[in-house]
C-alpha cells in the first residue's frame, strides 16, 4: 500500500485487525495505525476503530477495524486481514485476570476454532511470543506488506510502546483502543497458578497438535 494509494477511491480499503483476545492485537493495531498514518496525506485519508463502531466511523479511503470473533460477513468488504495469536493457556489466564472469566476447556475450543477460521484468510500473522525480541522485525515486515519499506520502524515501535499508559480514566482510548489496565501479565507461562493442572492436561490432550504446530514445544 503506497503513500496516497486509494485516496480517490469511492469505497474504502478495509483492513481487519483480527486476533485472539489478549494476544497483542491492540499492539498490532497501533503498529498498523502508525504505519498507515505515517504521512500527513495518509493520516487525513484514514480512520480506525472497533468493528462494532464501523457504521459510525468516518468513511475514509483507508479504514482499520479491530475485531476478535470470526464472522464470514466481515471478510466480504475486507481487502487485508491482520491476525494475532498466543498460547491458548495464556489467553485464558489473561481473560481471567482482566475480566474474571473462568478458564474452561470450552473456551479453549472456541479459541482454536476461531483461530483456524482467521488463519484461512490472514494476510499477515503475528505470534504474541515473538513480540518480546522481534518487535522491529515484525514492524518492518508489516511495513513491507503495506508497500512502505522506508519507514523508521524503531521510532514506530518506541511510539507505540508508550501508548499503553495513555488511556487515562476513560473506558478506552478512542484512538489507540488501549483501556485502563490493558496489560495484566505479558509473560509466556502466565497461566501457572490460574489454570489448574487437570484443565491444562485436558487442553493439551485435545489441542496438542495445535500447540506443536505453532511452536509451543513444551507440551505432551
Amino acid at each position: 500500500m503506497q503513500s496516497g494509494e486509494n485516496v480517490s477511491a469511492k469505497k474504502p480499503t478495509l483492513i481487519l485487525n483480527a486476533g485472539m483476545p489478549r494476544s497483542g492485537s491492540t499492539w498490532l493495531f497501533n503498529i498498523a495505525r502508525a504505519i498507515l498514518t505515517s504521512t500527513p496525506q495518509m493520516a487525513q485519508n484514514f480512520s480506525c476503530g472497533w468493528i462494532g463502531d464501523l457504521d459510525s466511523l468516518p468513511m475514509k479511503p483507508v479504514m482499520l477495524v479491530k475485531v476478535h470473533d470470526f464472522h464470514p460477513e466481515y471478510l466480504k468488504p475486507a481487502s487485508f486481514v491482520l491476525y494475532s495469536f498466543r498460547d491458548i493457556r495464556d489467553v485464558l489466564a489473561s481473560m481471567y485476570r482482566k475480566f474474571g472469566e473462568a478458564p474452561t476447556l470450552e473456551a479453549a475450543d472456541v479459541a482454536v476454532a476461531m483461530h483456524n477460521q482467521w488463519m484461512r484468510h490472514a494476510n499477515f500473522v503475528f505470534r504474541y511470543e515473538d513480540m518480546a525480541e522481534k518487535k522491529v522485525e515484525i514492524v518492518r515486515s508489516l511495513a513491507q506488506r503495506f508497500q512502505m519499506p522506508n519507514l523508521d520502524v524503531e521510532k514506530i515501535v518506541a511510539e507505540v510502546d508508550t501508548m499503553k499508559t495513555s488511556a487515562g480514566t476513560e473506558r478506552y482510548d478512542s484512538a489507540s483502543l488501549y483501556h485502563e489496565g490493558h496489560i495484566t501479565d505479558g509473560r509466556h507461562g502466565s497461566w501457572e497458578g490460574i489454570i489448574s493442572p487437570s484443565l491444562e492436561q485436558e487442553i493439551l490432550a485435545k489441542h496438542g497438535e495445535w500447540f506443536r504446530q505453532h511452536g509451543y514445544s513444551n507440551v505432551i
